[in-house]
Order: C-alpha cells, then sequence, then structure tokens
C-alpha cells in the first residue's frame, strides 16, 4: 500500500510516493475512511468512491430511485449535481413485486424490452418503449467533478 508521504498545506494537495493527488484535505479524509472501512457504499446522497479516473481525478457516486412507467415513454431526473466534470457510468436495477431483477440499462433481443439510460445537462434519462409497471428500483451516477 502507498503511503502518505506528505501534505502540501498551501495548496492542500497530498502526494502518495511521488505522485501527487489534488482536490483537497476532505477528498483524503473520505479516501482514507473509505479504505479503512473497506466499504464500496451505494447511497442515495453523493459519495466518494475508492475510485480515481484516468486524470487521477476522484470519482463521486449518487443514487437515485426510479419507478417505471406503464407506458412506452421518457422518463426524466434531474440529478442536482453541481460542478460535474465528467460523467463516467451510469447503471443500476430494478425489481417487480415478484421478485424479477432486471439489470439497467437492459439489453433484449425484442427491441420494445430495451431500457435505455442518459445523462447529460444534469438530468438522467430513462427511455423505454413497454410498459413496464410496477417496476422500482435506483440507478447510480459515477462522475468526477471540476
Amino acid at each position: 500500500m502507498a503511503k502518505i508521504t506528505r501534505i502540501d498545506k498551501l495548496q492542500d494537495n497530498f502526494y502518495l510516493g511521488t505522485k501527487a493527488i489534488r482536490h483537497g484535505k476532505e477528498v483524503l479524509e473520505n479516501v482514507l475512511d473509505n479504505l479503512s472501512n473497506k466499504k464500496d457504499v451505494y447511497s442515495l446522497e453523493e459519495t466518494l468512491t475508492d475510485k480515481v479516473w484516468v486524470n487521477n481525478k476522484p470519482i463521486y457516486r449518487k443514487g437515485f430511485t426510479i419507478t417505471l412507467s406503464s407506458s412506452a415513454t421518457t422518463q426524466e431526473i434531474t440529478i442536482n449535481i453541481s460542478n460535474v466534470d465528467t460523467y463516467i457510468n451510469i447503471y443500476g436495477q430494478i425489481n417487480n413485486s415478484s421478485g424479477a431483477l432486471r439489470t439497467l440499462p437492459m439489453v433484449d433481443k425484442t427491441i420494445s424490452n430495451i431500457i435505455r439510460l442518459d445523462v447529460s445537462n444534469n438530468v438522467i434519462r430513462v427511455i423505454h418503449d413497454d410498459s413496464w409497471s410496477g417496476y422500482s428500483g435506483y440507478i447510480f451516477l459515477e462522475y468526477t467533478k471540476k
């Protein structure tokens, strides 16, 4: 495991070996807390994950609830997250009252069974061409911040 070699108080950066990790002391504290508790938290609140994107920015995750409609439609969820830099991943799961599980996005050989997830401009779009009445669950969005 890499050791923290120094904390730059002037710029609030920290270093793992010789590699600078930016974005402040709060990020460091959250990462260390997540690592020490060894949890990969899924929450409806914004959570700092233990993942880092290709540009060395920490990855955050936030969950949202969804209840699918009984007709073909595009459902929108406003995400209310400030300072998003890059959307990394969007995924989820839905269940019905019988316990049937479907992962999202859902791919199927029958076009009308497909459930597509899109995100842009602070809005998640859930797009489906068939009735998914009785299905509800969670969508998770992973992203970096500016």
